[in-house]
């Protein structure tokens, strides 16, 4: 018997609580390690936050408003003076982008980038990291990310699951009837499900000999080379027509 809706919203509320503890835990277990604490001690001194972190919304905003005006200083100040010593070199570019690497933000980036992977992490940790390192806290998403994107070579959504490393059927199947939803939304959802064409490839491959100026007879004893299997010249007829409907089909349908 199927689950009703609230059967289902208790079953995916449940997968979630799950994921949302795995997730907690894994944060506690590197926030105790002793060369993690005195990496972020590190970091902290060296970006000009207090030992502990920030303990307040207004000492973020107040470092914050900090952290943006070097960034600005660095490319309204920094760069005319750069571009200015170093445009006319032979090497310009290499040393711009070495320059560019050496902006706050990238460089902030970087160390964090640099803590992912000294501990193993997942890149989806780096958001979390920066909450770490400001105030103490830690943010990290748990469950299965549903990512929306834009391919750059045609401007058409695509939609993607971001899978963590523990990542379960059961996390995927929980939220799958939101995943079908997202679907749904993309331009080239067909309402139609899409399911493979019995014998597809070999009434193309019929259709592709024909094309190719094959006689029947001809086209059943290739195919029976090829397959291994054998054909009576009638239905040789029926394979090129059946391929030329899916053909039909598709094109219709696009």
């Amino acid at each position: 018997m199927p689950k009703n809706s609230s059967q289902s919203l208790n079953a995916k509320d449940e997968q979630l609580l799950v994921s949302v503890r795995k997730t907690r835990q894994k944060t506690q277990l590197l926030i105790i390690q002793p060369e993690f604490i005195s990496d972020i001690v590190k970091l902290r001194n060296k970006w000009h936050l207090p030992k502990k972190g920030l303990s307040s919304y207004e000492a973020l905003c107040e470092w914050e408003k900090w952290f943006d005006e070097e960034n600005s200083k660095y490319q309204t100040i920094d760069y005319p003076k750069f571009s200015q010593q170093h445009k006319k070199d032979s090497n310009y570019p290499n040393k711009l982008k070495v320059f560019s690497e050496n902006a706050p933000n990238n460089k902030l980036r970087q160390d964090l980038s640099g803590l992912i992977k000294k501990f193993k992490l997942s890149p989806l940790w780096i958001e979390g990291l920066r909450g770490y390192l400001l105030r103490g806290f830690m943010p990290i998403p748990a469950g299965i990310i549903v990512e929306h994107s834009i391919d750059p070579e045609t401007d058409i959504p695509i939609l993607k699951l971001v899978l963590q490393e523990d990542t379960s059927i059961k996390d995927i199947m929980s939220i799958w009837s939101e995943i079908k939803k997202y679907q749904e939304q993309l331009p080239y959802w067909r309402e139609g499900k899409s399911q493979p064409m019995p014998n597809f490839e070999r009434n193309k491959r019929a259709y592709e000999l024909k094309q190719d100026g094959m006689k029947v007879k001809e086209i059943a004893e290739q195919l029976h080379k090829e397959l291994n299997t054998d054909f009576d010249y009638s239905q040789i007829g029926d394979f090129i027509k059946t391929y030329k409907r899916q053909l039909q089909k598709a094109r219709t349908q696009s």
